[in-house]
Formats: C-alpha cells, sequence, structure tokens
C-alpha cells in the first residue's frame, strides 16, 4: 500500500473513531480520545512521508523550472531604460556609476560572463545580492537562473571587485604630508590633531556559516558575525579593511595580526603620524 493511500486509510479510522465518542461513556471516550491522538500522529508522519515521496518525484524529473519570460536579462535592460530610482533601488547605484564599473571590472580586473550570459547580468547578480542580502534562491527566481549558476556569477563578481578593491582602498598620499582640512580648518582640532590621519576600529557584520563552523563566530550579541577592522580618512574613505575574522575574535587579536603580516599591506602612519580609535 502507497503511503498517500494509507493516510487516506488513516485519515478514515480518525472520522469514524470521532463519531463514536458522542456515544460512549467517559472512560471509553478517553480511550478512543487516546487512540485518534496515536492515529493522528502516525497519519501526521504518513503525510510528511508521502509529501515527501511527492516532491522528490518531482524533483528528479526533467522539468523546465526557470520558465518565466521576464528573464535576469530582460529585467536589467528594462531598469537601464527605465526611471533612475528603479535602477538605484535594485542596485544600490546610479545607472552611470554600473556602466562605468563594469567597463573598469571587465577591462582591467577579470570580470566575464558565460555562454549565455553577458558581464553585466553578472554584475548585476552580485549587486543585488550585497546591496540586498537575498539568498541565492531569491536571486535565483529574479535573474530565472539556477542557485548553482547565481552562485558561480557571484563568485566571478565578487572576486573581480575584490581584485579592484586592492587598487581603491589605500590612503590617496602615503606619506601624509598635508594636514586634513577638516583638522587645519577647526580650532577645537587644530592644532591637537594636526599629526591624525584617520580613525580605525572594529566593527561586527552579520554573517552566514554553516551549522558546524557557528561557534567561533558568535560574538557579543549572540548572532553569527565577521569582526571586521577597518581604517579611515577624515573625507570617510576607507584606506584599509581587513576581513574574514570570526565574531568572537577580539580587535586586538586583529590588529597585531594586520600589523605583523605584510601580506595584508597595512598603511602604518609616517614617524609622528597617528591614528585614532
Amino acid at each position: 500500500m502507497s503511503n498517500i493511500a494509507r493516510y487516506l486509510q488513516l485519515m478514515q479510522i480518525n472520522m469514524s473513531s470521532s463519531d463514536q465518542t458522542d456515544s460512549s461513556n467517559e472512560g471509553t471516550q478517553r480511550q478512543v480520545a487516546d487512540r485518534i491522538c496515536r492515529n493522528r500522529a502516525v497519519s501526521a508522519h504518513e503525510y510528511l512521508a508521502s509529501m515527501t515521496a511527492i516532491c522528490e518525484a518531482g524533483s528528479s524529473s526533467n522539468v523546465a523550472c526557470m520558465t518565466s519570460s521576464q528573464t535576469g536579462s530582460r529585467w536589467l535592460g528594462e531598469l537601464l531604460d527605465g526611471h533612475p530610482h528603479r535602477f538605484f533601488s535594485s542596485f544600490r547605484m546610479s545607472k552611470l556609476i554600473f556602466v562605468d564599473l563594469l567597463t573598469l571590472l571587465t577591462q582591467q580586473y577579470g570580470l566575464q560572463g558565460s555562454r549565455r550570459t553577458l558581464p553585466r547580468e553578472v554584475l548585476a547578480v552580485t549587486l543585488h545580492i550585497l546591496g540586498h542580502n537575498v539568498p541565492m534562491q531569491i536571486a535565483g527566481e529574479r535573474f530565472q537562473h539556477s542557485t548553482e549558476t547565481i552562485s558561480r556569477f557571484f563568485s566571478k563578481g565578487l572576486a573581480a571587485i575584490k581584485r579592484l578593491s586592492a587598487d581603491v582602498i589605500m590612503p590617496v598620499d602615503h606619506l601624509f604630508r598635508d594636514i586634513p582640512p577638516q583638522i587645519l580648518n577647526d580650532s577645537r582640532y587644530m592644532p591637537f590633531f594636526k599629526d591624525c590621519i584617520g580613525a580605525i576600529d572594529g566593527t561586527h557584520v552579520d554573517a552566514r556559516v554553516p551549522a558546524d563552523q557557528q561557534v567561533s563566530y558568535i560574538g557579543r550579541h549572540g548572532t553569527t558575525t565577521q569582526n571586521v577592522m577597518a581604517v579611515c580618512d577624515f573625507n570617510m574613505c576607507f584606506t584599509f579593511v581587513l576581513a574574514g575574522w570570526e565574531g568572537s575574535t577580539h580587535d586586538s587579536r586583529i590588529f597585531h595580526r594586520a600589523l605583523m603580516d605584510p601580506s595584508y599591506n597595512f598603511p602604518y602612519p609616517p614617524p609622528g603620524k597617528t591614528f585614532i580609535s
């Protein structure tokens, strides 16, 4: 007998048992109620098993899933031709910045598409996930690609942006010869902070971590995070970012590692210059 047939049979037993309770004494009612509860527990189990079998059978068949006429390419084209607010809301940047970033990443930082997908859609997938923190399944539905394809596009886009960041996130002047105008033109800070070149601090960013690795990422607020150390100048531009450390890691350990490991390329201040924290 199939799972579904057993489930239907048990449901009939439950219904007949429920009818018997109307004419039974109190003791019999209690016994029938117990039997109904047991049968319903079994029937719920059978129902879940049946639904699992149905889902597995459906997923194993070769049926097209992403069949919407509004493909990711068409949606992106519509946004590029549409109102600027729609584009900004979707990708957290203007159309002009998107086009400039796309040109830069494709020409200098190795961003590529695939046989059927242009690089601009790969970048759009990446920015959409970063800007809205959406799961791969949601991005897959939006762009009409499988989660495997979305994951691959996201990895490509993220790798290109990471290569770009190495050339962008750095001090404008490595010698810090000029006093920042925010200090120079404010009597509250000048001359007390004339040798200060920026601020350094750590911040916790929410992280999605596999279940078997979550313990070390749980920070002081009880959620999984990365502890990110960042340095910025007085124009509020990042000059150094060190991400990836577990949320339970102390700021001092991350700072010490940044100083000791030359591969991080920490922007050491010249003699006499300081950061505030």
